[in-house]
């Protein structure tokens, strides 16, 4: 499985997490521009990488004005406009069980790492660029210069990533779903994959609904998924009735 590493020169966090990748036997590469904002990879990416890439980890800042510590994993994409990078109405690839991986590593860190009591670990909704063809994911450090500049938490992201890129990991007993509804902080859908064998790809939330996606939230998660969950009260009733309309049409299972 061919796997690439990610990350651009004006993200501090970016800068940092790739100090504790380059040491090691990764295919690790650093881009002048924003990632959010590629509409394609650089050739000499592929160049480098050969002609078939299976996985590409973004090591990336997260930025909130809360400012809170914040260990977070998302896929890129967009469910309306696209206003930070990439194409409207248009998602990448999400994989899921990369995605499940890095939040129970994450986790696994946090709880061994007395100086990251007080982050945050969680999993984000499906946001920004770019929107490749290509199974992306980011692996976040936020959410503020602070948080940034912890070398601390960076190597805990670099730890994370390394794990993801050494490991091919295959479905066995994982159910695997898309999650509609809630906040940008996906709390809900982070506590179940937590506790089950339920690994996430897109999510999308109440802020940013979009029911005509969710078809494409499926083609666009590997592996395919088998149910979508639903957070039915982080949803209004007109999105709730979209949403189950569109399952049925679909014929995909719904909790």
């Amino acid at each position: 499985m061919s796997k690439i590493v990610l990350y651009s020169h004006q993200d501090i966090a970016g800068e940092n997490i790739a100090k504790f990748l380059k040491v090691d036997n990764i295919e690790i590469f650093g881009i002048d521009e924003k990632v959010i904002n590629l509409n394609d990879l650089p050739s000499e990416i592929y160049n480098m990488a050969g002609a078939k890439i299976d996985l590409i980890i973004v090591a990336s800042r997260h930025k909130s004005e809360s400012k809170m510590p914040t260990l977070c994993v998302h896929s890129p994409g967009n469910f309306n406009d696209a206003k930070l990078g990439g194409n409207e109405k248009s998602l990448s690839i999400a994989p899921a069980l990369y995605i499940r991986k890095a939040i129970l590593e994450f986790k696994k860190e946090k709880e061994k790492n007395l100086n990251l009591v007080n982050y945050d670990v969680t999993l984000e909704v499906t946001h920004h660029g770019p929107t490749l063809n290509l199974p992306v994911m980011f692996v976040e450090v936020g959410s503020s210069e602070e948080q940034w500049n912890n070398l601390n938490a960076c190597e805990v992201a670099g730890n994370v990533i390394k794990d993801l890129y050494g490991t091919n990991l295959n479905k066995k007993n994982t159910t695997i779903a898309i999650g509609i509804g809630g906040n940008h902080y996906a709390g809900k859908f982070t506590k179940i994959l937590l506790n089950e064998e339920i690994a996430f790809g897109h999510i999308m939330p109440k802020y940013n609904f979009n029911g005509e996606m969710i078809e494409q939230m499926i083609s666009k998660t590997i592996p395919k998924p088998e149910i979508a969950l639903i957070d039915w009260n982080g949803l209004n009733s007109e999105q709730r009735n979209k949403t189950i309309k569109k399952l049925n049409e679909i014929n995909l299972g719904k909790v």
